[in-house]
């Protein structure tokens, strides 16, 4: 990702919101993963290795997280482990009816 994000990422972002069921769980990674071709939002790092990874948490942050601020999408997580511990990880999400109303707003 560079200074800015990618011309009609907004666009295609709620486009592919709003082609979503209500209430319906949809698992993260493929969505990212579509997201982030369709977007074609980027990495340019010098190091390429964590760049899925890198753009996932940036789709996870930038659309999933904001939407769960406000009460738009459900979230699910599960431990994953890290080191000696465990850290969670968004593993699939959920539109509310009242996020789908919201995202139709804004059309």
């Amino acid at each position: 990702m560079g200074e800015s994000l990618p011309p009609r990422f907004t666009e295609i972002t709620l486009a592919h919101l709003l082609s979503l069921p209500v209430n319906t769980r949809i698992p993260f990674e493929p969505f990212a993963d579509k997201l982030i071709q369709e977007t074609r939002l980027t990495w340019t790092a010098p190091n390429m290795t964590y760049a899925r990874v890198s753009l996932h948490g940036a789709v996870q942050r930038m659309v999933i997280g904001i939407l769960a601020d406000f009460g738009m999408v459900e979230r699910e997580y599960q431990d994953k482990p890290l080191g000696k511990g465990t850290t969670r990880e968004l593993v699939a999400f959920r539109v509310t009816p009242f996020g789908k109303g919201l995202l139709g707003s804004l059309k």
